[in-house]
């Protein structure tokens, strides 16, 4: 071949690979990048404010008089410490827990130069199963921890009591083992863990010892099957231990070297104190009429904690002492051999404080708590998330309040009982509230079953409905089901509200008002979890024009069930972590499975499903625990929640997120959060 016919042929190969290279950029260029975490900010504004005072479950003290605190607070004062901490005298201190820790630690006890934490936790750091041993960095597991329990009904393993004597670590409850070794009521640790074989035929809640010896009290009413109330530790093994006082339930405390035995006595209906001469029984002080709670001694003084209140022995008798401070509710109580250290709803100098110190004349507020407040549901409208409050510290049971950008408002107040079965659903984009009985908590305005959102007003929606009748959300639509003929409404059945009024969709012979409500597939769809012992039940039914067909019945895990109508596709979520879809023949069918539970399932048909949990991956997808579903793949948020989701809720604009949590990202948020996705809008090519 020539050399110009060669130069020829090169250039138009060039000419080509330079027309395949821009091609191949310009697809490149006009393909979407890969989905990342969604971009978005959070409420700055919300702070910690929704919070109540926090609760202390104990307080305690060490051989060097640290005193340590442990109860139901994310804060003590103003610093993050999520139900743990220690007082050196001078400052506070704090053991790394994370907001769903908090509440966890029922008690502590200084031991071996450490710490051990007893309460109700599967998980604690690392940790596992209601016991926990302080390392100097983060809580360990002691083997697989105390599981079991004593009675032969199902119910929650308990740790309530611990006590050191003889160089050995006590722990009482109502568990059967001690990381895998038989402990029938009281497990012992000496480095390693003891085996006790000796049954205890109900909980121990209570050790008290005199220098000597050591005796068990408690909710038993047999020790090894002897019957006894008390028990003491002879040669290592528990033993019967009778004080000549019959049909008597005691708990026991110890005070410089002196048993005391708190009797509840059946007979009489009241309660007694003793203290614990050899094997006699000595009264102390008058009968009370409620439980004695705690007792410590201050040199010759002693001091109940009983119905709240405090009361020193006077002249052998029960009195409430003058003191410098008001006592609105005592929950714990301490001593040392001078100074009384009291936990709970107290008022110091007309200031509240939740640990004061009183050294029989002087007092000082050493910590004020707080935590996140309850809530059961959680809403909101434009921007402003809107809780349902129940268990108020103050006023009525419950309440509807609404954040208004800088306070929470109180739209509405009524008892819990009200509140049963309530639910916020979106209608036509409006919020409403939806009741199963009537409610006329606004003065002046009908009772109604169903109110609108307007702001920050409450409107009753004229609806003609029976006195009690339930509400099924399915996807964007609203159903009832009228099981009785009304005035305006003659013919019962299914019917859809539509924001203003109840339109007739469907007349089922029969409905189960447990049954929860659904229509796709242009069919109606009535499904039931059905719980029983160790595992639930999923019956799925379809109204085929005549009768309620069963489809499906299946076995399921026992966990907690969510589910979400979304774009014509039924999603079910499983607090096992879990997500699945039900198809229009009732087959159940795995979408993905989460590395934690899955607590809340929302979505809207014009965006995507939002699940919350304690999660932080799904399907191997790193997401935190808010996930963002667009019918096929998972995305996380850019900055997170640093707890658990418990709630969800969404509108065009926002996500309403509820759950055990003090930070989303960076910013403060207690307990409550609202987050605005940025969104981005793409041109076509030939648009930029």
């Amino acid at each position: 071949m020539g050399s110009k016919h060669f130069r020829t042929l090169m250039s138009l190969i060039l000419i080509i690979m330079g027309l395949m290279a821009s091609t191949l950029l310009s697809a490149v260029a006009q393909q979407p990048a890969p989905l990342g975490p969604i971009e978005g900010t959070w409420d700055s504004s919300l702070g910690n404010s929704f919070h109540k005072a926090g609760s202390i479950n104990s307080l305690s003290l060490d051989a060097d008089n640290n005193l340590y605190v442990a109860g139901d607070f994310n804060y003590l004062n103003q610093t993050e410490v999520n139900g743990l901490a220690r007082w050196d005298g001078t400052n506070w201190h704090g053991y790394g827990l994370q907001p769903t820790d908090n509440g966890k630690i029922r008690k502590v006890l200084s031991f071996d130069n450490s710490l051990f934490a007893i309460g109700s936790f599967t998980e604690l750091q690392q940790a596992r199963n209601n016991i926990a041993r302080w390392d100097g960095t983060q809580f360990q597991a002691i083997g697989n921890g105390l599981t079991g329990h004593l009675t032969q009904y199902p119910t929650e393993t308990y740790a309530a009591a611990l006590a050191s004597f003889d160089d050995t670590l006590f722990v009482g409850g109502d568990f059967t083992y001690f990381a895998g070794r038989p402990a029938y009521g009281i497990g012992q640790w000496d480095g390693e863990v003891i085996s006790q074989t000796v049954d205890f035929e109900w909980m121990v809640n209570s050790f008290a010892s005199n220098g000597t010896e050591l005796i068990a009290g408690g909710n038993f009413t047999a020790v090894g099957n002897v019957s006894s109330h008390l028990a003491r530790l002879v040669n290592n093994q528990w033993q019967p231990f009778d004080v000549g006082i019959a049909n008597t339930y005691f708990k026991v405390y110890d005070t410089q070297n002196t048993i005391y035995l708190a009797g509840y006595r059946q007979a009489s209906n009241n309660y007694q104190l003793y203290r614990l001469n050899g094997t006699n029984a000595i009264s102390v002080g008058n009968p009370l009429n409620h439980s004695i709670d705690n007792l410590v001694g201050i040199g010759s003084e002693i001091y109940i904690q009983s119905n709240d209140q405090l009361f020193k022995l006077i002249n052998n008798q029960w009195q409430a002492p003058n003191l410098p401070f008001t006592i609105n509710k005592l929950t714990a109580l301490t001593a040392t051999t001078s100074t009384l250290y009291l936990g709970g709803e107290l008022q110091l100098n007309g200031n509240s404080s939740q640990i004061i110190a009183w050294n029989g004349t002087q007092a000082r507020s050493l910590a004020t708590l707080f935590a996140i407040d309850h809530k059961t549901m959680l809403s909101g409208d434009a921007g402003r998330p809107i809780v349902i409050n129940h268990k108020q510290q103050t006023g009525p049971d419950s309440s509807i309040r609404r954040w208004n950008g800088t306070i929470w408002q109180t739209l509405a107040t009524t008892s819990t009982y009200s509140f049963g079965g309530m639910q916020m659903q979106r209608v036509n984009d409006q919020l409403f509230s939806f009741f199963y009985e009537p409610q006329a908590f606004i003065q002046a305005q009908p009772a109604s079953k169903v109110w609108r959102f307007d702001g920050a007003a409450l409107t009753p929606i004229a609806v003609d409905l029976p006195s009690m009748s339930g509400w099924y959300q399915s996807g964007s639509q609203m159903f009832t089901y009228l099981a009785e003929p009304q005035a305006t409404l003659p013919i019962t059945g299914i019917y859809e509200f539509d924001g203003t009024s109840l339109q007739h969709r469907l007349q089922p012979a029969w409905f189960d008002a447990f049954d929860q409500l659904f229509f796709f597939n242009q069919h109606f769809y009535a499904i039931n979890v059905i719980p029983d012992m160790n595992a639930d039940y999923l019956e799925i039914r379809r109204w085929n024009n005549q009768t309620w067909e069963v489809l499906k019945f299946i076995e399921l895990p026992d966990a907690d069930y969510q589910f979400l109508l979304w774009n014509q596709r039924l999603l079910m979520a499983s607090s096992l972590g879990k997500l699945y879809e039900i198809d229009a023949a009732g087959n159940l069918n795995e979408l993905a499975s989460a590395d934690g539970g899955i607590y809340a399932l929302v979505g809207r048909d014009d965006g995507a499903v939002y699940l919350g949990g304690d999660f932080n991956t799904i399907d191997g997808v790193a997401t935190g625990p808010i996930a963002r579903f667009d019918g096929t793949d998972f995305h996380g948020l850019s900055s997170q929640p640093n707890g658990r989701v418990t709630s969800l809720s969404v509108d065009r604009n926002y996500l309403y997120v509820g759950g055990n949590f003090t930070n989303v990202g960076a910013t403060p948020s207690l307990g409550v959060a609202v987050f605005a996705e940025i969104k981005n809008i793409y041109l076509p090519m030939a648009s930029r």
